[in-house]
């Protein structure tokens, strides 16, 4: 006899930014206190423009998130792009973002370089889960090294553009 297993179906859905924006997605993770972070951007119509990801050597989880976001923004601008759909899965990152929330003081210099970025776009910054940007957390973890792609994405992700 063969045991089959079962597995559960998620439904990714993902809401295409307005026409003239890119849409950002980043993400943090740490584990056994290993920092990691990635992220993905994307053109209006979801076709895929770069994915990324980081290995930051010690850190907690909310560090991570917070080096996520900023080297996302960072590449975005770096590819020469303003305008732009953010969507982070830390709740305290968000917040702080749109500048509603305190943050420990160990944070404030990431938040402060998040400062300076967003000062140069038109961005509007959403909670919400990153599927993608969790699986090159995966690769960050696994490999331990930096990567960014430009083109030849790594399958799962280019099937996930959408």
């Amino acid at each position: 006899m063969i045991a089959v297993q079962h597995r559960r179906v998620k439904v990714l859905w993902w809401q295409l930014p307005p026409s003239g924006f890119h849409a950002l997605s980043s993400d943090g993770a740490s584990e056994d206190g290993y920092a990691t972070g990635r992220g993905i951007i994307r053109y209006s119509l979801g076709n895929l423009v770069a994915t990324y990801h980081r290995y930051y050597g010690p850190g907690s989880n909310n560090l991570a998130e917070f080096r996520a976001l900023h080297d996302c923004l960072r590449l975005y601008a770096d590819l020469g792009f303003a305008r732009c759909y953010i969507h982070v899965d830390s709740l305290l990152v968000c917040n702080r973002f749109s500048d509603t929330w305190c943050i420990p003081w160990h944070l404030q210099i990431w938040s402060s370089k998040l400062e300076a970025l967003k000062q140069m776009m038109h961005y509007r910054i959403m909670h919400e889960l990153n599927f993608v940007a969790d699986f090159m957390a995966c690769e960050g973890l696994c490999v331990k090294s930096n990567c960014t792609y430009y083109d030849n994405f790594p399958a799962r992700v280019e099937g996930w553009t959408v």
